[in-house]
């Protein structure tokens, strides 16, 4: 399996690493564990979102291998605690957009909190960088609103002198 995983990092053109790939899909399409090799293949670690979170999804009822069994009990726990961690991180997204109170200024800017934390919840999978997500969240929300402004109710000549006041902007000071 690992060596099918490393297979997945090739960026084309690298006959080595795609003949592995071949090669490792090809021989784990026969392994015991169909349904664990079936999901690596569907998902592979790198590719996917959560990795860890799904890796024992499939159903190994009736198994001979009782320690899947433990593992995908282990894995169902796992997910059920990272679930309700990232459901507190998006009602705490959500106080602060409230709080904030630019829904109710800019009535055209589309209210999605939980579409923003998506992409921090995507760059910060580790179950500890809570405070992370929940910050890097609040920028993304802003760039959700610049796109709005400039979509619905942007005049070209305030457009143009709201982007070159951006590009005169100094980051060092």
């Amino acid at each position: 399996m690992s060596l099918y995983e490393a297979s997945q990092l090739s960026i084309g053109g690298e006959d080595g690493l795609d003949e592995a790939g071949h090669f490792s899909a090809t021989h784990l399409a026969n392994y015991d564990l169909a349904g664990v090799v079936e999901h690596l293949l569907l998902h592979p670690y790198r590719k996917s979102l959560s990795p860890a979170k799904n890796f024992f999804h499939g159903n190994f009822q009736g198994s001979e291998y009782i320690w899947i069994l433990d593992l995908q009990e282990l894995a169902n726990m796992d997910f059920k605690l990272v679930q309700s961690l990232h459901q507190k991180e998006i009602v705490q997204i959500s106080s602060w957009w409230r709080e904030l109170g630019l829904a109710k200024k800019l009535e055209f800017a589309r209210e999605q909190p939980v579409k923003w934390y998506v992409w921090s919840m995507a760059c910060f999978t580790d179950p500890n960088l809570s405070w992370q997500r929940i910050e890097l969240t609040k920028p993304i929300s802003f760039v959700y609103i610049i796109d709005d402004i400039f979509d619905v109710c942007g005049a070209l000549d305030a457009l143009t002198l709201f982007t070159e006041a951006i590009n005169r902007y100094d980051i060092s000071s």
